[in-house]
C-alpha cells in the first residue's frame, strides 16, 4: 500500500513539474533567453505560474521546481558551448569506436535486449570488423522517424524548443560518452524510441533505463523524458488521405527519401493531409530518384525518469570500467582470438514474411 502511495505521489510530482515547465515555456517564448533567466529568479514568478495554470501547488513547491529549471537551463547553456559532433557523421562514428556509449550500457552489463556483452567487447576491441548496415529495417525505421517523434513530443508541450547534440564524452570517465536525442529549452533530456515491431505499452526496458542513467551522468542533467512512439507507415497516398481526419494537423505527414543522397525531407508541421500531399507533389520535382512515405503516430508514451546517483556510482561505473578493461585485454590478445567477424541476424520482412539474413552490427539503441 505504501509503495502504491509513493508511486502516486511521484506521478503527481512529475505532472506538476511538466505543467510548470509548459507554463514557463509559454512565457519564455516572449522573451530573450537572458531576460527569461532573470524572470525565473524574480520573487513573483511562482505567483505567475499559479495565476496562469490555476492553483496547482504551493508557492514552495513551485519555487523548488523553478530552481531545478534554473539549474537545468544553466547546464544546457554549458553543454551548448562545447564543441559539437553531429550524430551519425563520420567523426561521430570515429568517437564512438573509442568508448562505450550510453546506448550500449545495458549490453555491456549483459542486460541488453538485442545483444550480449561478449559480442560488444569484440566489436569495441576490433571496430574495423563491424559491418554497419544503415538500410536494415529496424535501423532505417528508427532513423527515419526520430525527427517526427521529436516533433510530436514538442507539439504536445507548447512547441517546446529542442536542442540537438552529438556525442558528449564523460568529463572524468574517458571510456564513456553519450549522444542524447535532444535537450529541451527547460533543460530536460529526451530519449526517443521508434520501434519497428515492438508495441508501445508503457513499459521501459531495463537497457533503456540504463541508457538514460548514463546520459544523465554524462550531461549533468538530472531529468530525462522517455518518448516511446509507434509510427505506422501507411504505404499509399489514398490510404493516408482516407484514414487521417481532414482537419488534423499533428501526428501525421509525408516523407520524401532522396535515394541518391539518403536524405529524408519531411513535410512542414501543422499541415492537413491534403496540404501534406500538395507539399509532396512540389517536393518530388526537386529529386531525380526518390521514395515517398505516408506516416501517422499510432501511439506515443512519455515518462519522466530521474538520475540515480547511487546507482550510477555503485552499479554502472564499476560495470563500465570492468567492460572497458575487457576491451583492452581483447585488443592485446589480438583479432584471431576473438573469432569470426560480424554477426547474422534473422529479420522478417513485414510484406511477405520471408526470412532474410542480414550481416550487420546493430547498435543497442536500435530495435527489431
Amino acid at each position: 500500500m505504501e509503495n502504491l502511495e509513493e508511486r502516486e505521489q511521484q506521478k503527481r510530482e512529475k505532472a506538476l513539474k511538466v505543467k510548470i515547465e509548459n507554463t514557463l515555456w509559454v512565457l519564455c517564448k516572449n522573451f530573450k533567453d537572458e531576460i527569461f533567466d532573470t524572470l525565473l529568479k524574480s520573487p513573483g514568478i511562482a505567483s505567475y505560474v499559479i495565476d496562469i495554470s490555476g492553483d496547482i501547488a504551493s508557492i514552495a513547491d513551485i519555487e523548488k521546481n523553478i530552481q531545478i529549471i534554473i539549474e537545468n537551463r544553466a547546464q544546457l547553456e554549458a553543454l551548448k558551448q562545447m564543441p559539437q559532433v553531429k550524430q551519425r557523421s563520420p567523426e561521430w562514428f570515429a568517437l564512438r569506436r573509442d568508448r562505450l556509449t550510453a546506448s550500449d550500457t545495458g549490453q555491456a552489463m549483459n542486460r541488453g535486449h538485442y545483444g550480449n556483452r561478449a559480442k560488444l567487447v569484440e566489436n569495441k576491441a576490433f571496430p574495423e570488423s563491424v559491418v554497419f548496415n544503415n538500410s536494415c529495417p529496424p535501423l532505417k525505421h528508427g532513423t527515419m522517424y526520430e525527427a517526427m517523434t521529436s516533433r510530436s513530443y514538442s507539439q504536445r508541450n507548447n512547441n517546446m524548443q529542442i536542442h540537438e547534440f552529438g556525442l558528449i564524452p564523460h568529463s572524468t570517465l574517458s571510456c564513456y560518452g553519450a549522444s542524447p536525442d535532444g535537450i529541451t529549452e527547460m533543460g530536460v533530456l529526451i530519449e526517443i524510441k521508434t520501434p519497428w515491431r515492438r508495441k508501445v505499452n508503457g513499459d521501459i526496458l531495463d537497457q533503456y533505463e540504463l541508457q538514460m542513467q548514463g546520459q544523465m551522468a554524462v550531461t549533468g542533467i538530472n531529468e530525462c523524458d522517455f518518448i516511446d512512439c509507434e509510427i505506422e507507415d501507411m504505404k499509399y497516398e489514398d490510404n493516408y488521405l482516407k484514414n487521417i481526419a481532414t482537419n488534423l494537423k499533428i501526428d501525421h505527414g509525408v516523407l520524401v527519401e532522396n535515394l541518391e543522397s539518403g536524405e529524408y525531407i519531411y513535410s512542414p508541421p501543422y499541415l492537413t493531409p491534403i496540404e501534406a500531399v500538395q507539399w509532396k507533389n512540389s517536393e518530388i520535382r526537386k529529386h531525380e530518384t526518390y521514395k515517398v512515405y505516408y506516416w501517422k503516430v499510432r501511439k506515443i508514451y512519455i515518462e519522466r525518469l530521474y538520475f540515480d546517483k547511487n546507482r550510477w556510482e555503485n552499479e554502472l561505473v564499476p560495470a563500465i570500467q570492468s567492460f572497458w578493461n575487457d576491451v583492452i585485454k581483447m585488443k592485446e590478445r589480438g583479432r584471431a582470438a576473438a573469432g569470426a567477424a560480424g554477426k547474422t541476424l534473422d529479420l522478417v520482412d513485414s510484406g511477405d514474411n520471408k526470412k532474410q539474413k542480414v550481416l550487420q552490427f546493430i547498435d543497442s539503441d536500435e530495435e527489431v
